[in-house]
């Protein structure tokens, strides 16, 4: 469903100012990203996108893909579906943190991933112990995607590699391989 959000107390813009906090974002199970290159690196991955938040100026800008699928939102109850939200550049800059010129904010789930899953012995883990930059867990995932890494585990004293920063540092990368948290 395509809708026009013309308040701050918004309900959508609420959720996305929380995800940027960690615990929202495990309660949850959601992430909160920004920009079109992750957004477009989420549906390359076939992430599933929840919401999308873009500035009234910029949405001819949104993958075609991701219009039909709002278009699709009460309609056809089969296919997939997103609500997108249209916003002044004011509103969506609340939502950002960035702090300023976010053309498109989204939610989506965020990807689960246990250490079974891993295929541990076989193939080449990172794991990332007590890297406490966001900024460099997104390089080393993204460098982990380069690489052709089968997995990254992250310790709990690792920064959240599904925070705003770590995933623009990963540049998407976060959505092409598995990351466990919390290892």
């Amino acid at each position: 469903m395509i809708r026009v959000i013309a308040g701050r107390h918004n309900h959508s813009l609420k959720l996305a100012r929380k995800l940027q906090k960690k615990k929202y974002r495990r309660e949850r199970g959601l992430l909160v990203a920004e920009g079109m290159d992750l957004l477009q690196a989420a549906l390359e991955a076939e992430a599933h996108i929840v919401e999308v938040l873009v500035r009234q100026d910029l949405v001819g800008l949104l993958p075609s893909s991701l219009r039909q699928a709002a278009e699709n939102a009460g309609v056809d109850e089969t296919a997939r579906r997103v609500d997108v939200g249209i916003c002044t550049r004011e509103l969506l800059e609340e939502a950002s943190s960035l702090g300023g010129g976010a053309d498109v904010v989204f939610i989506c789930a965020q990807p689960q991933w246990s250490l079974s899953q891993i295929p541990l012995g076989r193939g080449v883990t990172f794991f990332l112990d007590g890297v406490g930059d966001p900024g460099n867990v997104g390089t080393v995932i993204r460098s982990a995607v380069a690489f052709g890494i089968d997995a990254v585990c992250c310790s709990p004293g690792t920064a959240d590699p599904y925070g705003p920063k770590a995933l623009r540092a990963g540049m998407g990368a976060q959505f092409c391989l598995p990351v466990v948290t919390e290892v």
